[in-house]
């Protein structure tokens, strides 16, 4: 069996980063600065090495300008990634939603508890997951390596998912802006997957 990979890529710094804006699934643009901090590192490593790979990347405009920005070119963006839908809380600051939503804090998330008027933390799982078994994983057994841009919460799921990791901690990865985290399923393990690289810029 061929050794398959996987690089898991946030976006770049967005003006709801800034704000201090919960946003989820609101459409935000990159910064300035996010733009200028995908653009340098779109030449160094590890993001040099792997922009010729097919990209699959999340619709909203902060991961697929990203992508850009790092230089793949050939890019794919699927609604089935984007950020968890925080309904009515997209507009509030993160402090007055964690004040006024303790059960959705970081690591202490209720994974059934819906957001009002959007989705549950476990729906936003299930839904990243199928996303990636249903069009990305197809094309992971042809190319054997693949990078995802998208957001922090779509790609722990998958990542939680790939290494089988129990969800009772949610998100267990810290994804910083342009984090990326590298999977590899050894050709000698036919069945696991194993985290070779976690880089915060």
């Amino acid at each position: 069996m061929t050794k398959k990979t996987i690089h898991l890529i946030r976006h770049a710094e967005s003006s709801a980063n800034v704000a201090g804006i919960v946003c989820g699934s609101l459409d935000y643009p990159l910064t300035d600065l996010g733009r200028k901090h995908a653009l340098s590192l779109s030449q160094a490593f590890p993001f040099q090495a792997i922009s010729s790979l097919p990209c699959f990347t999340s619709d909203l405009i902060r991961a697929t300008e990203t992508a850009k920005l790092l230089g793949f070119s050939e890019v794919r963006a699927l609604a089935g990634l984007r950020e968890t839908n925080t309904g009515r809380s997209s507009t509030l600051k993160t402090s007055e939603f964690q004040i006024k939503h303790p059960q959705f804090n970081h690591h202490e998330t209720n994974l059934d508890e819906r957001y009002q008027d959007g989705e549950t933390t476990r729906e936003m799982i299930s839904r990243s997951w199928a996303t990636f078994k249903q069009i990305i994983e197809p094309e992971l057994e042809v190319s054997n390596e693949i990078v995802i841009v998208a957001h922090g919460g779509p790609l722990n799921a998958i990542a939680g998912r790939l290494l089988k990791a129990e969800f009772d901690a949610f998100p267990m990865f810290l994804f910083k802006n342009l984090s990326i985290m590298t999977l590899i399923k050894p050709t000698q393990i036919k069945t696991h997957w194993v985290m070779d690289l976690f880089h915060a810029p």
